[in-house]
């Protein structure tokens, strides 16, 4: 669980970010450069032929593989419906990451050594 403090501190830095219905959030192949927390509404994760592989709602998060290792997005997200989501671009989330290390853990304290 990450530390409350750093919680709020990664909080400001997502900017909010609103899809009409039918709109494109990213298409694949396009580079990926920012993960989405979904907070309201529906995306579809679509294949090039066309095929949905995904329906996502409220709580959910798309895009976050470029988080681990650059590259380009390999499916495209459309919006079902209007939808709003939180944008958070990689850098910002990998500069909160060298400044609060302990957030990469998810760990209040450093574990002790079993015995």
């Amino acid at each position: 669980m990450m530390p409350p403090n750093e919680l709020k501190i990664l909080a400001t830095m997502f900017t909010p970010r609103e899809f009409g219905d039918g709109e494109v959030v990213f298409r694949e192949g396009d580079p990926a450069t920012e993960v989405f927390a979904i907070v309201a509404g529906r995306m579809e994760v679509r294949l090039s032929d066309g095929w949905v592989v995904a329906q996502l709602g409220a709580g959910q998060v798309v895009g976050e593989y470029g988080t681990f290792r650059p590259g380009r997005r390999t499916a495209t997200v459309v919006s079902n419906g209007a939808s709003k989501a939180l944008a958070l671009d990689y850098q910002r989330f990998h500069r909160f990451l060298l400044a609060f290390p302990i957030a990469q853990r998810g760990e209040r304290r450093p574990k002790r050594p079993s015995l």
